[in-house]
């Protein structure tokens, strides 16, 4: 007699995000991991011209840190090394 319709559990928010702010251009990207966030981050080596904002939000908190272009470039240009700088950032904001 119940005719009730299940419903399908809700898919996960992603808990990153992630915000690179570089000559007022704000890049974002989101992810369930800080490294899948980085990788969804829309940005290529040339549109680096300088110091950036970094500012991540994990469950409702914000931090923010001001990056070299070298550290900026390293995070994002090379994917087989983007683990190993994810993680290091991912430290540095915990």
């Amino acid at each position: 007699m119940d005719n009730q319709k299940k419903s399908s559990p809700k898919p996960e928010a992603p808990s990153w995000k992630i915000i690179i702010t570089i000559l007022g251009r704000h890049i974002t990207g989101k992810g369930h991991t800080f490294e899948e966030a980085c990788q969804n981050l829309d940005m290529k080596w040339p549109d680096i011209k300088g110091k950036g904002l970094i500012t991540v939000w994990k469950g409702g908190v914000k931090k923010e840190k001001l990056v070299n272009k070298p550290q900026i470039v390293r995070l994002v240009s090379n994917p087989l090394t983007q683990q190993q700088w994810a993680t290091n950032f991912e430290i540095l904001f915990r």
